[in-house]
């Protein structure tokens, strides 16, 4: 059972890491173009260069963290992996126990 919750926690981080970095890509290609399309100019008397510095600061801070966010999911893939081998190992080691059971004697009675 173990097993089974470890490889659908493991896969279900392989998932959000790949649709993580593809929003990434997405975003990121979405908001070049953007940061392209911004006037270089003062046109009509409005100064631009305020805006566009505010969100190019913005959209470096959010890169930083979509980065961080994806370098945490894949150390986390990482260590998962790492414990997966290493639970292995003590598995072949460690001899099974046997599972004691109570009697009713110790059973809770409301």
């Amino acid at each position: 059972m173990r097993q089974i919750t470890k490889e659908f926690r493991t896969q279900a981080m392989t998932l959000y890491v790949q649709s993580l970095t593809r929003e990434h890509e997405l975003l990121s290609k979405e908001i070049e173009h953007i940061i392209d399309g911004f006037p270089q100019d003062n046109d009509e008397g409005f100064d631009a260069e305020p805006g566009f510095v505010a969100f190019k600061h913005y959209h470096n801070l959010r890169t930083k963290r979509l980065n961080l966010e994806a370098e945490q999911s894949i150390y986390f893939l990482v260590e998962q992996r790492v414990e997966d081998e290493i639970n292995k190992q003590q598995e072949e080691l460690i001899a099974p126990t046997l599972i004691r059971s109570l009697c009713e004697e110790f059973l809770l009675q409301p």
